[in-house]
């Protein structure tokens, strides 16, 4: 069996379309869920991401593992090449693509899995889109900018525009004018006997300075499953 697991970020339960949000559109993840298994009571273990990712590629809770913080916000601790973890599946090839962020400094290739080794948040736009304000690039590798020249790619600019009027908490929308080509992997791959998707996130958002009144509902995620 093959498995595609995707992780989404910051995604709670009820922001999705199969979850009953009626604004937000999902209409590929909601087929999906129509299709498989929706989960209604799947909970992350943390509520920020690198010890959520952390407890979902060792199986651990952050009390064991250790990473109980992000490493960019002070977080230490990293899991030993030696300990249990999904890269060591027998009879698995193991691959990642895009956001890692387990560990503090670790990369996928400490592991043996191959893909990109995103360090951190390492969103590979920080630096090189216009107008960007986020700045956590991965500091490991990113070949993002060279590889945009490579193809003669425009750098993309995203949009001024910004949720919310605190200058202090406000969140930037990254979509407004995005004019660039996204950073995807695209491989043509044979998938043999049944192919397993599992999309989930690994916690919930919380915005602004309401974190006492949000984070209840911030460990409850959406995760689907579907066997094709």
């Amino acid at each position: 069996m093959n498995i595609i697991y995707i992780l989404l970020d910051q995604v709670r339960k009820d922001m999705l379309g199969a979850y009953g949000h009626q604004i937000v559109k999902t209409p590929n993840i909601d087929r999906l869920a129509k299709d498989g298994v929706r989960f209604n009571n799947a909970f992350t273990p943390a509520s920020v991401c690198g010890p959520a990712r952390t407890s979902l590629f060792t199986g651990l809770m952050p009390s064991t593992h250790g990473i109980i913080r992000n490493g960019e916000k002070g977080g230490t601790g990293e899991v030993s090449e030696a300990a249990p973890n999904i890269g060591k599946l027998d009879g698995y090839n193991t691959y990642v693509v895009g956001k890692w962020h387990v560990g503090t400094k670790s990369v996928p290739e400490d592991y043996g899995i191959k893909g990109h080794n995103f360090d951190g948040y390492g969103y590979p736009g920080s630096g090189v889109y216009k107008n960007l304000v986020f700045n956590q690039p991965p500091t490991h590798s990113n070949r993002y900018k060279e590889w945009l020249d490579e193809k003669g790619y425009e750098i993309p600019e995203v949009s001024r525009a910004y949720f919310g009027d605190n200058p202090h908490l406000r969140v930037q929308e990254l979509c407004g004018l995005l004019s660039g080509i996204s950073l995807l992997m695209k491989r043509k791959a044979i998938l043999v006997n049944h192919l397993l998707k599992i999309n989930r996130s690994s916690h919930g958002l919380i915005s602004g300075g309401r974190i006492r009144l949000v984070l209840c509902q911030n460990l409850i995620i959406p995760c689907i499953e579907k066997k094709m």
